[in-house]
């Protein structure tokens, strides 16, 4: 006589299943049991994200930008920013720029380019000029020269570690510049001729007036892209040049127009009355 095969462990599972009605009550409860344990683990040691400060946007939004334009006989401004980039104000300012369709210089701090690496590539991506301002804003005619290399160097080493390119020119701190300085340099010294003053104002409106009561052609304006009193006053200024005839110029487009060749180690920034 054959023997039966042996009960697999499914089918006694079906077969307790039918006899007994709660075990597929006990079922559910550990199921559910483990999808909450599940829950709580994933809580505990959250997945990281990786956060873009400003989100790239399409070069078919840009192209105003990009537009060429014949600028024999207009009056030429360049609007120039310092400090950044910053993840608060900087990508404000960006915004507004990109609106009225103008491109800006950023003297950037290689510290803080390190810092916001997303915003600097956002700024590049936006077509604006990116310059060096140093590494970390020490006063230069206090250090020495080996310091004032370091400065400039790290900074140029940011940059190129973080969008692949170099500055041209750099912006002393404070504008602060001695012969050791200038011996120390090896790229054009670039400063101003209107100071806006809204590092010490911190009001639209004062801004405005300062930097209106200053402009000219082939005016170099310094503003930073570190406060939003500063953004605020952006928009009106832009509109109020425009009014004047001015067309917004990146420095490097200016010195070009004005057919200027820089010499390492020199200040320029009266470019009115070269």
């Amino acid at each position: 006589m054959s023997k039966k095969p042996p009960l697999g462990f499914i089918s006694f599972l079906r077969k307790f299943d039918r006899s007994v009605p709660w075990f597929k009550v006990l079922c559910l409860i550990l199921i559910g049991a483990g999808l909450l344990c599940d829950i709580w683990r994933a809580s505990l040691s959250p997945t990281p994200v990786h956060i873009s400060h400003y989100p790239l946007i399409s070069d078919a939004a840009m192209r105003p930008l990009y537009v060429r334009r014949n600028l024999t006989g207009k009056k030429l401004i360049a609007l120039t920013f310092d400090d950044g980039p910053v993840a608060d104000v900087t990508p404000q300012l960006l915004g507004l720029l990109r609106q009225k369709a103008v491109r800006a210089t950023f003297f950037m701090l290689g510290s803080r380019m390190a810092a916001f690496p997303d915003v600097a590539k956002q700024v590049a991506y936006d077509g604006h000029e990116i310059e060096s301002h140093t590494m970390n804003h020490r006063n230069l005619t206090q250090l020495h020269p080996n310091d004032i290399a370091y400065e400039v160097n790290a900074a140029v080493d940011a940059q190129k570690a973080i969008l692949g390119t170099e500055p041209w020119l750099v912006r002393p701190p404070y504008g602060a510049i001695n012969p050791s300085v200038r011996a120390n340099i090896r790229q054009p010294l670039m400063l101003w001729n209107i100071d806006s003053e809204d590092w010490k104002l911190r009001d639209p409106a004062q801004i405005h007036a300062k930097t209106m009561a200053q402009v000219k052609d082939s005016g170099i304006i310094l503003m930073h892209d570190v406060y939003s009193s500063t953004v605020a006053a952006v928009g009106p200024l832009i509109d109020a040049l425009r009014s004047q005839g001015y067309e917004f110029v990146t420095v490097k487009e200016l010195v070009e127009h004005r057919q200027i060749s820089l010499v390492p180690g020199y200040a320029y920034g009266n470019f009115s009355e070269l």
